[in-house]
């Protein structure tokens, strides 16, 4: 069966030291919650300060994914920041803001969860489940080979999200072995819609997109 994952610290220092950081951490963020309802009466709007940002758990072209600590939750999230100076282009807003349309529609068990967005002075930041098992890639390429019935098991859950992202108009086209990644149990998170697009029934999508290795025979051939 699957290992279960070690959840991952925020930082090596001693304990007691951790404490007092987080201890004054929180504080901030309740006087900041404090203040926004004796001006307005509302929430605030989520910033940087509500978390405890802790090791780079992976780099893009574009960005870096981050372990935190939601500072009043006590949750550890994966926080994807992405530096606005990217995002200049109109081509490159437009997917940006897809992506975040159609991670807000996605709610299952076997698609990483999406908690919130918000944004900082120079980068627009999505804050995920954490899946501290990693891609499933590494996963299988440590065995070598997996059971049958393990092999099973996960592909099933793969199988179940994928049936419920198309039941809601929803192509992930790069569906690989890097973007499903596992959770401290086991369970599989399907991730990283980047190159995901709504379609409507019966629509044929003829862009070659994803990675090569893993296109699918009937969208090299130009037949959608």
């Amino acid at each position: 069966g699957l290992e279960k994952a070690r959840r991952p610290m925020l930082s090596s220092r001693p304990t007691t030291d951790r404490n007092k950081e987080l201890e004054a951490h929180t504080n901030i963020v309740v006087s900041i919650i404090r203040r926004s309802f004796n001006n307005s009466l509302s929430p605030p709007e989520t910033t940087t300060d509500f978390y405890k940002i802790g090791r780079v758990l992976g780099k893009g072209a574009f960005g870096k994914v981050n372990l935190a600590m939601h500072t009043l939750a006590k949750r550890l999230v994966a926080i994807k920041s992405l530096n606005k100076k990217h995002m200049q282009d109109e081509s490159a807003k437009k997917k940006v803001l897809l992506e975040m349309s159609i991670l807000e529609k996605l709610k299952h068990p076997n698609i990483v969860r999406l908690y919130e967005i918000f944004e900082s002075e120079k980068h627009m930041l999505y804050v995920n489940e954490l899946c501290v098992g990693g891609d499933l890639l590494t996963y299988v390429r440590k065995r070598r080979r997996l059971k049958e019935s393990l092999a099973k098991y996960l592909f099933l859950q793969i199988i179940d999200g994928l049936r419920y992202m198309h039941s809601k108009g929803i192509l992930h086209r790069d569906v690989k072995l890097d973007n499903i990644l596992l959770d401290e149990t086991g369970k599989v998170k399907i991730c990283d819609f980047g190159v995901s697009r709504f379609a409507k029934p019966g629509q044929l999508m003829t862009e070659q997109c994803g990675t090569p290795a893993y296109i699918a025979p009937e969208i090299l051939r130009g037949r959608g």
